[in-house]
């Protein structure tokens, strides 16, 4: 009984202290992958000039082909003082993966 502690503390020890690497770096990897407002490289501004108010975001689907995968396109909506709602043009769907 004695031999199976000795060799149980390390492995316990070891397994612990993957757990708690992972739980650390899944937040990360998450945050990292997070590229929805990215586009071929330029952030997409989803925010109202001046003394605007943002309506909605609107959305747009580009289709997979076999040259990339399915992106979703977003613009912004907004409101002037006036009441006027104007959106933002939706960039173009590329042919070729952006990255």
């Amino acid at each position: 009984m004695g031999m199976l502690s000795r060799y149980g503390r390390p492995i316990r020890a070891g397994l612990t202290l993957m757990v708690l690497a992972a739980m650390l770096a899944a937040p990360a990897a998450a945050l990292a992958g997070n590229d929805d407002h990215q586009s071929e490289g330029r952030k997409q501004n989803l925010n109202c000039p001046g003394r605007e108010t943002l309506v909605r975001i609107d959305e747009q689907v580009c289709d997979a082909n076999p040259h990339r995968p399915l992106i979703v396109r977003q613009r912004a909506c907004c409101q002037n003082p006036a009441g006027r709602i104007h959106c933002d043009h939706f960039e173009h769907c590329p042919h070729e993966s952006p990255s």
